[in-house]
């Protein structure tokens, strides 16, 4: 009696593992609304982020007249096995750029493939002329469908305000400039020139975002301007080219590279420490 209690006990064991795996291997339908969608936009690529509700596209560091923005959108439920559609749409609320003159974003036919939990949009953004006379905004806005509604998921990005950003929209601000950044330390950095924040930035390999990005601390600054300090006395020391790559003026024109003694880009912009 006891060895076909055990006996039993093992085959129901063995039953009970066959399922699980075959329910581990089988993606859930689903054949309702399963919960939120959210834009996933992070503050940096790597490290410590937060979610913002805009992100800032510069043409400054940027080769190309046509440029292809990603924009993440994150489901809050688990992966189907089948497709499923998201609804978007250009908000002209909070819309200043022209479509076909500042972007192009085809809102149909996307859609979550089986197997994954968002996807990336993929924007394409246009250099116009018109971005001379001033910045234009795209505001993108997640909609309800049979599948998804748009999240109420909040990320604070700034607690010392106590200011949140609502994750359902997403703005993106496009320049041609570089205007100077609030951290910007004239004591640390000196004077700012789009040349300087441009080449510093390449020099990192940083993006023009990282200035608006709440975790870029005064201590990431001080670091970001002894590292140009040093490159610029180096290259200075060697007699060659302070840059390899060309820049930009402050209207977002080509600038030639220069030679250190023959423009004002010297150390001595920088204060020592």
């Amino acid at each position: 009696m006891i060895k076909m209690n055990i006996s039993r006990c093992i085959v129901g064991l063995l039953l009970a593992l066959l399922l699980l795996s075959c329910a581990e291997d089988q993606l859930i339908q689903f054949s309702d609304k399963q919960g939120g969608i959210y834009f996933f936009m992070k503050s940096r690529p790597v490290g410590n982020y937060i979610l913002l509700d805009t992100t800032y596209f510069s043409y400054i560091e940027q080769e190309f007249d046509e440029v292809t923005f990603p924009i993440r959108v994150n489901a809050m439920s688990l992966p189907s096995d089948i497709a499923r559609p998201i609804a978007v749409k250009v908000d002209i609320n909070g819309t200043t750029a022209e479509e076909g003159v500042h972007y192009k974003f085809d809102t149909e036919n996307i859609q979550i493939k089986a197997g994954e939990t968002g996807v990336s949009l993929n924007l394409l953004l246009l250099k116009d002329p018109s971005l001379l006379a001033g910045d234009v905004a795209l505001q993108l806005k997640l909609e309800e469908n049979e599948w998804f509604v748009p999240s109420p998921k909040e990320s604070v990005i700034d607690p010392v305000n106590d200011i949140v950003a609502d994750l359902s929209t997403h703005t993106i601000i496009v320049t041609v400039k570089a205007a100077q950044p609030l951290m910007w330390d004239k004591e640390v950095l000196g004077e700012f020139t789009t040349k300087k924040i441009v080449s510093g930035n390449k020099l990192l390999r940083l993006e023009m975002s990282i200035w608006k990005d709440p975790l870029f601390t005064v201590n990431d600054v001080k670091r970001w301007g002894n590292t140009l300090r040093m490159h610029l006395q180096n290259q200075a020391k060697k007699g060659e080219h302070i840059l390899e790559d060309e820049l930009f003026d402050k209207d977002g024109s080509n600038a030639k590279m220069w030679v250190p003694g023959i423009t004002d880009w010297t150390e001595g912009e920088f204060k020592s420490e």
